[in-house]
């Protein structure tokens, strides 16, 4: 617990590829209200799955962080698992 400091900890939750896909669909689907622009980010997004564990991940990440930049407080939390999947794909 901390009083009156800085919280430097570090909370580790390992979730799947799936479930971090899953869960991240469900919060850009509750969190855009703009259909045209859920479904964009939400193609954005089954294109980012698709391209897991292959080459093509790169780009589809860039791609995907692209398209839902005005959307980062939702992404936000799933930022650090996608980071993982892109490190293990270019060899990081």
């Amino acid at each position: 617990m901390n009083v009156n400091s800085v919280d430097n900890s570090t909370n580790v939750t390992t979730l799947s590829a799936d479930e971090v896909f899953s869960e991240l669909r469900k919060q850009l689907d509750a969190g855009i209200s703009q259909e045209n622009i859920r479904t964009e980010v939400l193609a954005s997004l089954a294109e980012l799955q698709s391209a897991q564990n292959a080459p093509g991940f790169a780009r589809r990440y860039t791609e995907f962080i692209s398209v839902a930049a005005d959307h980062m407080e939702l992404i936000a939390p799933f930022i650090p698992a996608l980071t993982e999947m892109l490190r293990k794909v270019i060899g990081g």
